[in-house]
């Protein structure tokens, strides 16, 4: 691949993200959801915006993210756990 393709490549994947403003935070983030059968995890690319948070995917050697989840951060809310899980236990 010449360099001048990748660049344009980069300039295509990059452009999704810059649509969204002005990017506060990225990293990579480990997703747990729950599937039909059972709860599972992957790592995702997290680009957290002033009212978005934006979760892709990626594939070895792809230069293209695919854009799995868009949270509004307006409809978000932190919920504590109703199973007491992940609580610290009073001794």
């Amino acid at each position: 691949m010449t360099k001048r393709l990748m660049q344009s490549q980069s300039i295509r994947r990059n452009e999704k993200f810059q649509s969204f403003g002005h990017i506060l935070l990225c990293g990579v983030l480990h997703v747990a959801f729950q599937s039909p059968v059972t709860v599972r995890g992957q790592y995702m690319v997290s680009v957290l915006y002033a009212s978005h948070l934006i979760l892709a995917t990626t594939s070895k050697g792809s230069v293209n993210y695919d854009i799995t989840a868009v949270i509004r951060l307006c409809d978000a809310a932190l919920e504590e756990p109703d199973n007491g899980r992940g609580k610290p236990t009073a001794n």
